[in-house]
């Protein structure tokens, strides 16, 4: 765990388990984005955006009283 650092949240359960939370943010590739949009017949907007995006993934890891890891799960 230490390579993960401190956890976001963390919380010990009532049979002693405990329970680590962590954000991740894995690599994402560069992305650009552009688009176009009409307003009625007289305006109009454009607008770009250039850069990396963030996926945050969640990382939980469920320890028993033994410190024993018994559980994982990662959602995106």
């Amino acid at each position: 765990m230490t390579e993960l650092g401190p956890p976001a949240r963390q919380a010990r359960l009532s049979d002693g388990k405990a329970v680590y939370k962590w954000f991740v943010q894995p690599l994402v590739a560069p992305h650009f984005n552009s688009g176009m949009s009409y307003y009625g017949s007289t305006g109009f907007g454009a607008g770009q955006t250039i850069g990396a995006s963030i996926k945050n993934e969640m990382l939980q890891l469920t320890f028993d009283t033994n410190g024993t890891l018994i559980a994982w799960s990662k959602t995106n």
